[in-house]
């Protein structure tokens, strides 16, 4: 029998199931042990440069992916962003009399520009008429004179409590700040420019956290919101208004959009429920995860030019993941059906990396669907309409099986019934201290016991597809082949 050598052959190797989940991540050792990484850029060369900002150790670069790292210097200094402009200068904010260092293209030493307010520098944003602004807890500053980092106070934040996040520029002179408050939790909400950021005012979402934006090319503008309720918003109006995102979950620190309209967003709280990267490629109205990171606190995420999606942790003591290829890298599916004339199969074609292809298997008269199997020999899914997590080139086959509605018999004239089974599998012909061993078809012992005059085994709890059994006795061991529906 074709699937029994098969399953002999997986028993072999003692395959398990593959988690296609991590095949989509690369871990980055952080520059310095013990260390939080604050944020994170790809700098014009491709270099990755991180601050070091919770432990105030400093600025590094690497330019080979993150295998060895070099210091920038600013050791000593809290570093809360790092941001690189047009002209190719880069900039880190702080909270210190500095609070905005910058490093000239090709330069080796930063320059530190005094502190236009009293508190800390949180988010930067640079437009292309080379207007620089920053946000902090006490507003938001807008300077026009790089030359001579001349400040202007455009608008004031009240309560002492709240700090903008983050700038987005939406285009035709229009600006959005996002605005949190840390401990009111009624005092954020989101700022609109519309003539260049010379004036501010708070538009809608004033009772939120706010905290990311990003948009997409049909200017769809996303906001997220750290709030266990209401964390994901979008807008077709350039900001002027906004509407929550149905069925999104909770505590969303940073979302970022890839050039394929693909939505990506961190889903971040401490309730014991999934963490992680998910995304989505329909506007925010269904999410698929990248990976379970339950037991990691991600609080970031940063897309490179060239498409690498990272994703990192403020807190100490935690990696830094890359994705280990460009999410507008192209890959194909192609499937086969096996027998060849057993069924159809759909599906197949070229997806991103990252996509989750729609499969579908459909068996000709006569036969059933067992499961999808991959080129490594691994079970991957035994349900015949499956999403296939997509990271490299794949060949994946859809097994089938006659279907038989007559009970199966081995060498020693065992039987079984019924076959295919739903709920209790009926077995005849044993003799007591018979062992009976069910395998599914990786290789994996799912059921063993010792017969004692029993009716039947409950295989209602098993997932549908083929298992063997392998039957004991005095006289010798046989072999029947199961399917479970």
């Amino acid at each position: 029998m074709v699937l029994f050598a098969m399953f002999m052959s997986l028993n072999a190797q003692n395959l398990t199931k593959s988690n296609p989940a991590n095949d989509f991540w690369t871990i980055i050792e952080p520059p310095l042990p013990n260390s939080a990484v604050s944020s994170l850029i790809e700098d014009k060369q491709g270099n990755i440069v991180v601050a070091l900002g919770d432990n105030r150790k400093g600025v590094f670069l690497s330019r080979d992916e993150g295998i060895t790292w070099d210091s920038l210097g600013l050791s000593g200094v809290y570093i809360y962003r790092l941001y690189q402009n047009f002209d190719g200068r880069l900039f880190a904010t702080s909270g210190a009399y500095h609070g905005l260092y910058v490093l000239e293209e090709g330069s080796t030493g930063w320059i530190g520009i005094p502190n236009p307010g009293k508190d800390n520098i949180t988010a930067i944003l640079g437009t292309e008429d080379t207007t620089l602004f920053i946000g902090g807890w006490e507003g938001i500053y807008k300077n026009k004179d790089w030359n001579n980092y001349s400040w202007e106070y455009v608008f004031q934040l009240e309560g002492g409590t709240t700090q903008v996040k983050d700038f987005i520029d939406v285009g035709n002179g229009i600006l959005l700040a996002s605005v949190t408050d840390y401990l009111m939790w009624d005092l954020g909400g989101i700022l609109r420019s519309i003539d260049n950021g010379d004036t501010w005012e708070f538009v809608e979402l004033e009772d939120n956290f706010m905290e990311s934006f990003a948009k997409n090319s049909h200017n769809v503008i996303f906001a997220s919101s750290y709030d266990w309720d209401h964390s994901l918003y979008k807008s077709e109006d350039f900001g002027a208004t906004w509407e929550l995102l149905p069925n999104c979950f909770e505590c969303i620190p940073s979302i970022v959009v890839d050039s394929n309209d693909i939505l990506y967003t961190v889903r971040h709280c401490d309730l014991g429920i999934p963490q992680g990267v998910f995304r989505s490629s329909d506007d925010g109205k269904s999410f698929d995860p990248l990976e379970d990171m339950t037991s990691i606190p991600i609080h970031n995420l940063y897309l490179s030019p060239d498409g690498y999606l990272y994703a990192y942790s403020q807190w100490a003591d935690n990696m830094i993941y890359r994705s280990r290829e460009s999410v507008y890298s192209e890959f194909s599916v192609e499937l086969v059906a096996e027998p060849a004339d057993a069924g159809f199969v759909n599906g197949s074609g070229y997806y991103l990396f990252g996509d989750r292809a729609q499969l579908n298997a459909s068996p000709s008269n006569g036969y059933q669907f067992v499961c999808w199997m991959n080129q490594d020999g691994d079970t991957i899914s035994c349900d015949p309409d499956y999403r296939h997590f997509v990271t490299r080139n794949n060949l994946i086959t859809a097994l089938f099986d006659e279907v038989s509605d007559m009970p199966e018999f081995s060498s020693n004239s065992t039987l079984i019934w019924p076959n295919p089974v739903s709920d209790v599998l009926s077995i005849d012909g044993l003799h007591d201290n018979d062992i009976i061993t069910i395998y599914d078809v990786t290789g994996c012992m799912v059921y063993r016991q010792s017969y004692h005059g029993n009716t039947g085994i409950n295989m209602s709890t098993l997932n549908s597809g083929i298992y063997f059994m392998s039957v004991e006795s005095v006289s010798g061991k046989s072999v029947l082949k199961l399917v479970k529906q």
